[in-house]
């Protein structure tokens, strides 16, 4: 039709103006009202091509949370199991602190690992920590938990050679080995966490 003709024409004409590089200044009241608004904007992206890339960003998710997990993309010492955790999936080869053993060499054959996860020194470290009243077990009993709870708090402090209010994963390797020597016999581990609870503490009566 007529109208839709001129209309096509006024666009041409502005498309001319803009390709010419005329301001905004210099076009007249009626060039600016005919003007595309959206003209600047960039192409609006089609719902397919967006449920797509979401579908990738998950299957990439999945699959590097997945290769996180298993101890072949990360164990270099040959005796790490997988874990539940990323902070928990680390091996000792990756470890830098005080304790050192040759490349290639899982820490657990350090010759004071063992004597760390004796059961006597374990239990002895067990009366240590309740004895200044910090109650982080369940009960007061040389249980299996509660050795496995002294030798993760030995060895860390064994490893990081620090306090242990700042918590850090052990390696995978040497969990594995706390709880091959103590397991628990309905398989519940706590696993890693990373603020340690509130403590309790005796309270000091006045004498």
């Amino acid at each position: 039709s007529l109208l839709q003709e001129k209309s096509m024409n006024t666009d041409q004409d502005l498309e001319g103006l803009g390709a010419s590089g005329v301001e905004m200044w210099e076009l007249t009241c009626d060039q600016i009202n005919q003007l595309n608004p959206f003209r600047d904007d960039p192409p609006a992206k089609s719902q397919v091509d967006t449920d797509e890339n979401k579908n990738q960003e998950t299957e990439n998710r999945t699959s590097d949370d997945n290769f996180s997990l298993d101890p072949l993309s990360y164990c270099l010492c040959t005796k790490c199991k997988p874990m539940a955790s990323k902070a928990e999936s680390i091996c000792c080869q990756s470890y830098k602190g005080p304790v050192t053993m040759s490349k290639g060499t899982c820490i657990t054959f350090h010759e004071d690992f063992q004597k760390l996860l004796d059961p006597l020194v374990l239990e002895v470290n067990l009366k240590i920590i309740w004895s200044c009243g910090v109650y982080e077990t369940e009960n007061q009993e040389p249980s299996n938990n509660n050795l496995r709870y002294s030798a993760y708090r030995s060895l860390h402090a064994w490893l990081y050679n620090k306090k242990m209010g700042g918590r850090t994963s052990l390696p995978s390797c040497l969990v594995s080995s706390v709880k091959e020597k103590y397991p628990d016999p309905d398989g519940n581990y706590t696993g890693f966490i990373p603020r340690s609870p509130v403590f309790k503490r005796k309270v000091k009566k006045g004498v």
